[in-house]
């Protein structure tokens, strides 16, 4: 057959397949759109008005893998509570202004200080003195802040204290023991950190205030730690570090509150009343120190090897307290004189107790 035979029968079939290729290729725009469509279109919100319930609150509340180390945390809260207490803190004796002139080249320094001296303390938390024990701390009611920390001039009390001047001419003397309970040992030189003081049963017996003391602080440490004074004497807080801290306490009848200041001899707190003070920053959970303050002018401290001497005591009886800061404030009657005391002493609390900020919050 010649080709020119076959074009009658390919007319009729081109003219159906043109009629049919319009709908077609109008069609194609068409689904190219919703595919456009579904593209762009943003995620549902699946998120509603109402507040998160319980459980979704608890779920935000575990930490993930990938959240930072317990070291990397307290770094950033350090760097961001120091810089956030710069901007805001109040104005007072021995404050300073930032260390670094905008709050971005401030927060830069206070993370830079704090990891580089941070950075040996949680290597090895055993053999630190200072360890916090990082437990769940429950949320606590919030207090109002303690005062600012003030300074009464020694010669004024004195007159108003009317210190014992006559002394007695007996002796307690004895030796003390330190039994190891908690997990976290005694460092060396914790038998030093030990004092007792005898409070006689008759008689009006008051020791006048001691010259000013001094509670260092040095690498985000308190130095010394532990501290007996006498009723009435002050104690001044040098920052011996390049960062600034804040000096603080919530204890009943000695609180206080020096602010926060930046590197020199800092602020001074005279301390009014008897018993145990424990004093913290306000920036760093893990800085502590305790101060025992005594109404008697008969006391001493623990010597390296237990011993103790306490010369000039009032014959008859009387309270024998022995102090140490990781271990229950121990009271015994004795007679005095009495040369042979002998008392085993329980280390049973951490170096550093779980504690709020200032405000009664967890930090």
């Amino acid at each position: 057959m010649k080709p020119r035979s076959l074009l009658p029968l390919l007319l009729p079939l081109l003219a159906v397949a043109c009629a049919g290729a319009p709908s077609r290729m109008a069609e194609a725009p068409q689904a190219a759109d919703s595919i456009a469509d579904v593209a762009e279109a943003p995620a549902p919100d699946l998120r509603k008005d109402d507040p998160a319930s319980p459980a979704e609150e608890n779920l935000a509340k575990v930490p993930s893998a990938a959240e930072p180390s317990l070291a990397e945390h307290r770094h950033r809260q350090d760097a961001a509570a120091a810089d956030e207490a710069a901007r805001h803190g109040r104005a007072g004796e021995g404050e300073s202004a930032p260390l670094a002139s905008t709050p971005e080249a401030s927060h830069r320094h206070h993370r830079h200080e704090a990891q580089k001296e941070h950075g040996e303390a949680h290597e090895h938390p055993a053999e630190e003195e200072n360890v916090l024990v990082m437990t769940p701390l429950e949320a606590e009611a919030p207090v109002e802040p303690p005062p600012p920390a003030r300074v009464v001039p020694r010669e004024e009390l004195q007159r108003k204290l009317e210190p014992t001047r006559e002394r007695g001419d007996a002796v307690i003397a004895g030796r003390i023991e330190l039994i190891q309970v908690h997990p976290i040992p005694a460092g060396p030189g914790q038998l030093q950190r030990t004092w007792v003081a005898f409070y006689p049963n008759r008689g009006r017996h008051r020791a006048a205030p001691m010259e000013e003391q001094r509670i260092i602080t040095r690498q985000s440490q308190f130095q010394p730690q532990a501290l007996m004074i006498t009723l009435g004497t002050t104690v001044r807080f040098p920052n011996y570090d390049r960062i600034q801290h804040n000096v603080f306490s919530l204890s009943e009848g000695n609180r206080f509150d020096v602010g926060l200041y930046g590197p020199g001899e800092g602020v001074a707190h005279t301390f009014l009343n008897p018993g145990v003070v424990y004093v913290y920053c306000n920036i760093h959970p893990n800085m502590a120190a305790f101060v025992w303050v005594v109404d008697t002018p008969y006391h001493a401290q623990i010597q390296g090897d237990g011993s103790f001497r306490i010369e000039g005591v009032p014959r008859g009886g009387g309270i024998l307290e022995v102090w140490n800061h990781r271990a229950e404030l121990y009271r015994f009657p004795v007679v005095a004189p009495d040369e042979n005391v002998r008392i085993a002493l329980r280390i049973t609390k951490p170096p550093v107790l779980q504690h709020t900020n200032k405000f009664g919050r967890p930090y």
